[in-house]
């Protein structure tokens, strides 16, 4: 806190409040820019729904049902598949990086999702259970967000052109 005296008045400033207040306001605004974007919502989502697919029960061989923590090839491509996938939310200032960031999530998760397929096929009884869902909804999300992050690069380059 800082005092100072102009024409008799006594003026009193709180300069470490207001550098932080301003700060904050500066990390929120960030946050904000980020997350305006539709895309970076959906890629938010499917990072979700893949860490929600490692405690859902999913696969079912021999009449047990069990979840992808107890598959070892499924939890490590659900836990590459929602870091990836948070990774890429924050790269939307490059926005060729981030289509190809998705795509290489989009084959994790078909990876994800072939073997999920695998191991309920194993004992010749193919009965998917209701959390095989959560892999294609992680799917059609992260194929929303390369929709949503090619129309801002199209955006971009139209604007371009009018410079």
């Amino acid at each position: 806190m800082s005092a100072y005296a102009v024409n008799g008045r006594l003026y009193i400033v709180c300069v470490t409040y207001y550098a932080n207040v301003v700060h904050n306001l500066s990390t929120f605004s960030y946050f904000c820019a980020m997350l305006q974007r539709l895309q970076s919502v959906y890629l938010a989502l499917a990072a979700l729904f893949c860490i929600v697919f490692l405690f859902v029960d999913s696969i079912e061989q021999n009449d047990v049902y069990s979840s992808a923590l107890d598959h070892t090839p499924l939890l490590v491509l659900s836990i590459i598949s929602a870091v990836v996938g948070l990774a890429d939310v924050f790269l939307y200032r490059n926005r060729p990086l981030q289509i190809n960031i998705c795509r290489f999530n989009l084959l994790l998760l078909l990876a994800m999702i072939g073997i999920a397929f695998y191991l309920e096929y194993l004992d010749k009884d193919f009965s998917p259970w209701m959390g095989m869902a959560i892999p294609f909804l992680a799917l059609a999300l992260n194929l929303m967000a390369i929709r949503g992050i090619r129309a801002d690069e199209n955006l971009v380059r139209s604007m371009d052109r009018l410079r």
